[in-house]
């Protein structure tokens, strides 16, 4: 406990010179400046990023919408190709059976023109069985007129071929056409596929390096929060060694304490003496929880120090040769460098985070060479 409380006023004692204290600010300034530049430059960063993304999103948009009409429209096609496909079997069909009637019909004319011939050949044999003269001309006249028929027929059927074999022909340019249309527009689609993919990449790498960014500006940004705090330390600091340096034209402290001291809390009563259980403090109970604490006697505020476990501690150097310490404060009401009158609050009781909030510890301290050694607070009462 010596030791805490004797390391923080004597790091005042032998603090840094104003000087010093303005240098580290400046010095801390110009970090701060730089910091602030570098925010600046990874804001504009991350907002070149975003317009980039923003523009690789809508370029994605439109190749996505393309694509769909491509896709639509290869669909169409394929329709198309089916249905002329289709129509092509339906052509090719009735060709086929075209040309089966046409075999048909050339087969009964090649038997017809062998029974004409046959006849030709036994000396006009039907000729003579006709009964008469006009059943002779009928006779002759039923053959000619078969053979006509016959052959027109066949030269209607022969029409027809050729028509629906001009019609298969167009229908298969036709198909082929589409075909040629299919295969561009394939083409087409895999070339924005590709295009998309390229977008998706640089996409996720834009996204990367925003990640990227906003992670350097996180610490940025936090190293700025370091740097303002710093700052502001440094600015107390400043302002206590100013404060010192004008008190310093003021009288010294008395080599002695003149008077006895004030009790430290008003209202309190001790309820565990000094050296009890080894203590170098005399622990007091304050009438209620946020009791205030007073100064015991006059003298300068070397130091306030808060530890957790402890709360605030405050300590004041009351003359060359003593110091008195005050433990369990909550924020106090002085600052480093600061006259206080015997009697001045200094703070309220109840800081510590395991002491009770109606309790604090007071300590009397004679200042040697290197030392510091307390002593029974009750003596000096």
């Amino acid at each position: 406990m010596k030791a805490l409380l004797l390391l923080p006023f004597l790091a005042l004692a032998l603090g840094a010179s104003l000087s010093q204290l303005q240098q580290e600010f400046a010095h801390t300034q110009a970090l701060e400046v730089l910091q602030r530049q570098r925010i600046a430059a990874l804001n504009q960063a991350l907002s070149h990023l975003s317009a980039q993304a923003q523009q690789n999103l809508a370029e994605l948009k439109l190749q996505e919408r393309e694509l769909g009409r491509l896709e639509q429209a290869k669909a169409r096609l394929q329709a198309a190709i089916d249905q002329l496909n289709s129509q092509i079997q339906t052509t090719q069909g009735k060709i086929a059976s075209l040309e089966a009637k046409i075999s048909l019909l050339k087969e009964k004319l090649q038997n017809l023109e062998v029974s004409l011939y046959e006849e030709q050949a036994g000396h006009y044999l039907p000729l003579f069985q006709a009964s008469s003269f006009l059943d002779l001309q009928i006779r002759a006249q039923w053959l000619a007129d078969l053979g006509a028929a016959q052959t027109q027929v066949v030269s209607e059927l022969l029409k027809d071929e050729a028509l629906l074999q001009h019609e298969e022909h167009r229908l298969v340019r036709l198909a082929q056409n589409l075909n040629r249309q299919e295969v561009a527009l394939q083409a087409k689609i895999v070339q924005l596929d590709s295009e998309r993919a390229q977008t998706l990449n640089t996409i996720a790498r834009l996204r990367q390096e925003r990640l990227g960014q906003q992670a350097l500006l996180r610490e940025s940004l936090q190293a700025e929060q370091a740097l303002e705090a710093e700052l502001n330390q440094l600015s107390q600091a400043i302002a206590a060694e100013r404060k010192k340096l004008a008190e310093e034209h003021q009288p010294p402290l008395p080599k002695l304490l003149s008077g006895k001291l004030r009790f430290p809390v008003p209202g309190g009563k001790v309820i565990e003496p000094f050296g009890a259980n080894g203590n170098t403090y005399q622990a007091i109970q304050a009438p209620k929880p946020n009791s205030p604490v007073i100064a015991a006697a006059s003298g300068v505020v070397l130091q306030t120090l808060y530890i957790a476990n402890l709360g605030w501690t405050v300590v004041l150097q009351n003359s060359q040769r003593l110091a008195t310490v005050y433990i369990n404060l909550q924020q106090p009401l002085v600052h480093p460098g600061e006259r206080v009158e015997q009697g001045e609050e200094l703070g309220v009781s109840g800081g510590s985070l395991l002491l009770p909030p109606d309790q604090v510890w007071f300590s009397v301290g004679i200042i040697g060479q290197n030392s510091l050694n307390y002593v029974d607070p009750s003596s000096y009462y």
